[in-house]
């Protein structure tokens, strides 16, 4: 329900059993993106997902193909969407990195191993952030929102591929929202310099009933801006600080905008083996 958002662009399939359950899904929400120098009113189309005994019936095609034409009604003819499978063509494929905050936890679960040779207390105090952050940071506020607005506006200008967000787009992405969304920015000299997010997804944790946890709090990192590119470093590590006393598990991120591999080595964080590929629908580019 971003701002701009339409009914008619959430798409499901219901059951005709009185429960009417929700068996398949897909949805388009409204967004402005530039790439390069062509800025271009289009949706993202997110959220399509077929409950697990209906995958065979070629009903994904027919989701994509309703949600296109819903969206074509109203004069919108590009679209940006994302895939973890290959998929012709993607125009920009970016690299999942995770870094635990909590690590015996992940290790009970599953979700990470223990190195050979290693002690769990070796792997925690690896692992262990400094008590006391590089920079004073706040939560985001109403008041800092034209502000943060101008910050990411001029720093995703060295991208090619780029949201482009409006106040109201910022007031409904970044405005914190606990166990949704975390905004922060940094203040020196009564001036805000940067900005950091991340929102949460907790993963549930299945058919292990001898482990005394149902999920893994799980932190994706989400926008930022940085004024100096000597900050980036100090920027990113306040914020898996911050994650990890909000008592998240692991900050992901993808290694796109400045998120190069040198940067999550000297964070500690590991690459994944999942892969995000951004497509563009109806657009030709290199």
């Amino acid at each position: 329900m971003a701002p701009g958002w339409k009914k008619e662009w959430h798409v499901a399939i219901r059951s005709e059993a009185d429960d009417k359950k929700l068996m398949a899904f897909i949805c388009a929400v409204p967004c402005t993106f530039r790439i390069r120098s062509n800025t271009i009113e289009s949706v993202e189309v997110n959220f399509l997902c077929i409950e697990k005994s209906l995958r065979s019936k070629r009903l994904a095609p027919l989701l994509i193909k309703e949600v296109t034409r819903r969206v074509n009604l109203e004069g919108i003819f590009q679209a940006l969407y994302t895939a973890g499978i290959p998929l012709p063509e993607p125009v920009g494929t970016a690299q999942y990195y995770h870094r635990p905050l909590n690590f015996k936890k992940l290790l009970d679960c599953g979700f990470t191993y223990l190195p050979p040779g290693k002690s769990i207390e070796q792997m925690e105090n690896y692992y262990k952030l400094p008590s006391k952050s590089a920079f004073k940071i706040r939560p985001l506020c109403e008041d800092d929102l034209p502000r943060v607005m101008v910050l990411l506006e001029n720093y995703l200008q060295k991208f090619k591929l780029a949201h482009e967000l409006n106040l109201e787009e910022c007031r409904h992405w970044f405005l914190p929202r606990e166990k949704v969304i975390y905004s922060y920015v940094i203040v020196e000299a009564d001036e805000i310099l940067d900005f950091f997010s991340f929102y949460s997804i907790p993963s549930s944790i299945l058919n292990q009933p001898e482990i005394p946890y149902k999920t893994i709090e799980v932190a994706y990192l989400f926008y930022y801006s940085v004024s100096a590119e000597i900050r980036l470093l100090p920027l990113i590590k306040t914020a898996l600080q911050e994650a990890a006393r909000l008592g998240f598990d692991v900050l992901n991120c993808l290694d796109l905008m400045e998120n190069n591999e040198s940067l999550m080595s000297a964070l500690k964080f590991g690459a994944g083996d999942g892969q995000l590929r951004f497509y563009l629908y109806n657009w030709r580019t290199k």
